[in-house]
């Protein structure tokens, strides 16, 4: 396999096996889509296929778009000035990452003639993370669906987050997913979602970063970011009370003698934290989740790592989109780890104790096993 100057695949050289091209959310300041990303890549590539990550890039992560959601105002101009270079420093640092550990298409925006820039492939794949959600992709996203691409479609473990669809958006999803050969999600919400608009035959796989053991993570890894025992606080998402939240984590932390360790996008730090770490890798988010003591987290991805490398943990109920965490938790039977709102009354026992993880691996074993049996069925 060749590479141009730019660092993108040359398509013209991949090899005889079966070229798979997928799609995936895989851009941004968000640890779980950069990871899950090329977890999806080696996932594929366990199926003895070329896989290539589409670099699409969606509006709402492009300069215009870092302008259009922060300049509301005049007064905002400040504002913006002072966040770009972080924008910038954090954009150059997730993109690095993820083209380091793929195979990944020349970039492809919103503008641009999708069918003719889109690798030419024998499967086109619908990959996990958000994909076919409405909000966080801020409406409908043809691209997400290969509109216009002809030959074979599947979607491997694709996650809406959405439990309910306005008519429009049935009307999106049942158009789009009329071409798709073979269709698999990540929640047991998103299969009655489809199962609603006509589709019955959807399998659930778990999150690509979940076929990646703990072993084959730490080879992403970072090395040991934090010398002493630590409580890891991975709370990227609105919470409901972060101030409440970090009076029981600071409980936590006490009753287990372990350190406060966050981090920061900015050079700001979290002042309620012991340790703040400025702007991480995905490697260095993987160091951080690899060695904890203790983990807190709000996140889908936060508690899939949690669990993959069989750390002990509370997952927060987020303020939406709730049922990615949910069914992950539901899956591995350790739904007791879920709190709604982490108040003193919720730090039980129970919480705090030692996670046996021996039937949780059992389980993880026979969905990568389905999942792998899936991709080998409707590759062709």
């Amino acid at each position: 396999m060749s590479v141009n100057n730019n660092g993108f695949i040359n398509q013209e050289c991949i090899g005889s096996k079966k070229k798979t091209a997928f799609i995936t959310v895989h851009v941004g300041e968000n640890f779980g889509s950069a990871l899950q990303a090329i977890a999806t890549q080696r996932v594929l590539e366990q199926v003895d296929t070329e896989p290539t990550l589409i670099n699409y890039i969606p509006p709402r992560v492009t300069f215009s778009g870092f302008l259009k959601r922060g300049l509301k105002s005049p007064k905002d101009i400040v504002c913006m000035l002072l966040k770009l270079p972080c924008f910038l420093k954090n954009k150059k640092i997730f993109e690095s990452f993820v083209k380091k550990h793929s195979n990944i298409s020349v970039p492809i925006y919103k503008g641009d003639d999708f069918t003719k820039k889109c690798p030419k492939a024998d499967c086109y794949i619908t990959g996990s993370d958000q994909v076919w959600n409405f909000v966080y992709n801020e409406g409908f996203d043809e691209h997400y669906f290969f509109q216009g691409i002809h030959g074979r479609k599947i979607s491997y473990a694709a996650s809406m987050g959405m439990t309910e669809l306005n008519e429009d958006e049935k009307q999106c999803m049942t158009q789009s997913l009329k071409d798709y050969d073979y269709l698999s999600v990540r929640e047991e919400s998103g299969r009655e979602v489809l199962s609603g608009l006509g589709f019955d035959d959807v399998q659930v796989l778990i999150d690509p970063t979940l076929m990646l053991d703990k072993d084959e993570w730490a080879k992403y890894a970072s090395p040991r970011l934090i010398d002493k025992p630590y409580l890891f606080v991975y709370m990227p998402y609105n919470a409901s009370d972060e101030e409440a939240h970090y009076k029981v984590i600071r409980q936590i932390a006490a009753k287990k003698s372990l350190k406060i360790v966050s981090f920061s996008l900015t050079y700001l730090k979290d002042n309620r934290a012991d340790i703040t770490l400025h702007y991480p890798s995905p490697a260095d988010f993987l160091s951080l989740m690899l060695y904890a003591d203790y983990i807190l987290t709000n996140s889908f991805h936060g508690t899939a790592f949690s669990i993959n490398l069989n750390k002990d943990f509370a997952a927060i109920k987020p303020n939406k989109f709730e049922s990615r965490i949910t069914n992950i938790l539901t899956t591995v039977s350790l739904m007791d780890r879920l709190v709604n709102g982490l108040l003193a009354s919720e730090v039980t026992d129970k919480i705090l104790s030692t996670i046996n993880y021996d039937k949780v691996n059992a389980v993880l074993d026979q969905k990568r096993s389905e999942a792998i049996e899936y991709l080998k069925s409707v590759i062709k």
